[in-house]
């Protein structure tokens, strides 16, 4: 995946979610310093997209299908997690 894909499809993930969903791209560093992407990741800042604050997943169809499990569990009377049910930090 060349960097413009990786581009694109973090477009398209925040364009489709970006109301209810911070998508960004995780960074590993490894010893010998070379940043490289890592996870596909959501952060939920619409209290009412799902149950989870934090979503993570290897590909974007992944992240994407997550997200659509997210609402799915709504739908079935999850509710959202509140702070101090998170645990913590």
């Amino acid at each position: 995946m060349t960097v413009s894909d990786e581009t694109k499809q973090l477009g398209d993930l925040q364009a489709k979610w970006g109301r209810s969903w911070r998508i960004w791209r995780g960074r590993r560093t490894s010893d010998i310093d070379d940043e490289r992407t890592g996870a596909w990741i959501a952060s939920r800042i619409n209290p009412t997209a799902g149950p989870d604050p934090t979503v993570m997943r290897d590909t974007p169809s992944d992240l994407n299908e997550a997200l659509h499990m997210q609402l799915m569990l709504i739908d079935q009377g999850r509710k959202p997690l509140t702070v101090s049910e998170m645990g913590p930090e």
